[in-house]
């Protein structure tokens, strides 16, 4: 029936935090197309329907998928596929943080070598090139949406579907829960929150080198994680799920156990769940930490959660 084909893909799409004009974008078919399926107003033709259920990934076939919230991590048809070579790891963390975008050979050069490039290094730079190219092209037989890797002038460019790489579902969540708190609706907001901090393993390229964990890419996807966290702390707070809160804001604070706003977060959370003694010690051990370590008090965000814990 129209109705309900449409209603599955209208949730699928809501569920990946896509607008209709995006599907449309994926799909090739007409934004006024894809509303009218969704109302289940038209019965689609079957090549439509093939073009939907792919690019929302309802057709069975395994999407190829990168991922870079935690360590880098590539999923094939047959499951996790390992690098073994540590400059294609490197060059794929590379590419991965700027999906999309044009790197420079320079870049590659800087990120691989660092200040030593052997003479062969532009020879080096196809070969490595080449060898994602294949692994891509032998996935492409059994996966959808698999990257491709495209020459550009000076450099080459990795384009990859927002929804195949961990940090593109983690963005789209984010905007979906920025426009329900925005219409106040703070527990959808929460949940659609709660979808991008869970799209996170650990810091972002755990397993990568220095150059590529404090690349300008991967620092501002450490401080989006940081700015979610928050925004999903306020806003599980505001729709009466603070116990949700506790264990994700846990997660973060394991690899930010100094960002004392989190913390302050954190203790709001616990005594609200009625913790209040949790919350307590919590305070006392950052308390000692930042005296003992950084010779610092907690700042005026700590001592008024502390003041809001007192007075619960």
């Amino acid at each position: 029936m129209p109705e309900l084909f449409g209603q599955k893909i209208r949730a699928r799409r809501q569920h990946l935090g896509w607008t209709q004009a995006e599907l449309a974008t994926h799909t090739g078919l007409s934004q006024r197309s894809i509303r009218n399926i969704e109302l289940g107003a038209v019965a689609p033709h079957a090549a439509s329907v093939r073009r939907l259920t792919a690019a929302l990934g309802m057709d069975g076939t395994p999407r190829f998928q990168i991922n870079i919230l935690g360590h880098l991590q590539l999923l094939g048809a047959a499951g996790e596929i390992r690098l073994t070579s540590p400059m294609l790891h490197s060059l794929l963390c590379l590419f991965a943080l700027q999906g999309n975008q044009k790197v420079g050979r320079g870049e590659i050069v800087d990120t691989l070598w660092a200040d030593h490039p052997p003479p062969s290094v532009i020879n080096l730079v196809h070969t490595y090139i080449t060898r994602l190219r294949r692994l891509f092209d032998a996935e492409r037989r059994s996966t959808t949406a698999t990257p491709t890797l495209d020459v550009l002038s000076g450099g080459y460019m990795l384009t990859v579907a927002p929804e195949c790489i961990d940090a593109g579902r983690s963005a789209a969540a984010t905007d979906v829960a920025c426009r329900h708190q925005a219409r106040g609706d703070h527990a959808a907001a929460a949940a659609a929150y709660a979808d991008a901090l869970d799209a996170w393993r650990g810091p972002v390229l755990a397993d990568a080198p220095s150059a590529l964990r404090s690349h300008p890419a991967a620092v501002a996807l450490s401080e989006r994680r940081l700015t979610v966290a928050l925004r999903y702390a306020d806003a599980a707070h505001a729709a009466g799920d603070c116990g949700a809160a506790i264990s994700r804001l846990r997660s973060v604070i394991a690899d930010e156990p100094l960002h004392e706003a989190l913390i302050a977060k954190l203790m709001i959370a616990l005594a609200c769940s009625g913790r209040r003694a949790n919350a307590l010690t919590l305070f006392e051990s950052i308390r000692t930490e930042l005296a003992e370590n950084l010779g610092v008090r907690p700042g005026q965000e700590l001592q008024s959660a502390h003041m809001h814990v007192l007075g619960a």
